[in-house]
């Protein structure tokens, strides 16, 4: 039996505690389409759980390669740039060809690029490069360049209220969309008294704002109504990968609740 991976064990743990129930490890790989794990109560009832993220992957592969070496810093620069891009922008023409860009803009003395900065100079490369605003700043590590991929205004910002709604609402589409196919088909083939999806949401994520912002605030209330999930999924479970919050569940006898994700730090045992 393979072991499970870091985020399955984080749920794993997370589950034992909430629901007072043994988890084991149900995916051991032997068969294809096989949930990942199994909630086994103390009355016989079980209940087949598959964890799912909502990543936004092009995003994350994006980060990841562009911060395999820590800290970029070019000497030859005054640094503090901070640079947004888009995410399907080439990493490896970034690397080569944004340092003499911003050298380019240091020379004339710009200190920003896009969004009510003047185009004049470098705007061919810059669009080529994929570079939607870039601003200098000022900064204690001289050389330095930090590119984040620029997110659509939905994913950065909202007006924020005081319940858990957002979270009830966004859901169910996103456990009935096409990519979801796999968890409606793994639990609705289980043989289990209850279905649960457990849903990760990570820093780059498509959830909008609302709903990330909903799970890093530990005060916000429960949602005032039911979530509308697919017919296979009897119970939901959603929480953010940032250290502030709580996870939102829901369960049809119990509604909604919180629960703490202390376990949430890559050491859960």
């Amino acid at each position: 039996m393979g072991s499970l991976r870091p985020e399955e064990e984080w749920v794993r743990v997370t589950l034992e505690r909430e629901l007072s129930a043994k988890v084991v490890q149900h995916d051991d790989g032997s068969k294809p389409a096989m949930y990942d794990l199994r909630v086994e109560y103390d009355d016989g009832r079980t209940a087949a759980v598959e964890v799912t993220a909502a990543a936004d992957a092009e995003t994350i592969e994006f980060w990841n390669l562009m911060n395999t070496s820590g800290r970029w810093i070019v000497p030859e620069l005054s640094g503090g740039w901070v640079v947004h891009v888009l995410p399907s922008a080439r990493v490896k023409r970034i690397r080569a060809e944004l340092p003499p860009l911003l050298q380019g803009f240091e020379r004339t003395g710009k200190r920003a690029y896009g969004r009510g900065a003047p185009a004049e100079g470098h705007v061919q490369l810059a669009e080529e490069l994929g570079i939607v605003r870039a601003f200098q700043g000022d900064t204690d590590f001289p050389g330095s360049i930090y590119v984040y991929p620029d997110l659509p205004i939905e994913r950065r910002a909202a007006f924020v209220g005081d319940t858990g709604d957002p979270v009830a609402e966004w859901l169910g589409p996103f456990l009935k969309g096409a990519e979801r196919e796999d968890v409606r088909i793994k639990l609705a083939d289980a043989e289990a008294d209850e279905t649960h999806a457990f849903v990760w949401i990570p820093g780059f994520t498509p959830a909008p704002f609302v709903v990330v912002d909903v799970l890093m605030r530990a005060e916000v209330s429960l949602p005032t109504h039911d979530p509308d999930l697919p017919a296979e999924i009897s119970h939901v479970w959603a929480m953010s990968d940032w250290a502030s919050g709580l996870g939102f569940a829901w369960s049809p006898d119990r509604g909604w609740f919180k629960f703490d994700k202390t376990v949430n730090t890559g050491n859960a045992s």
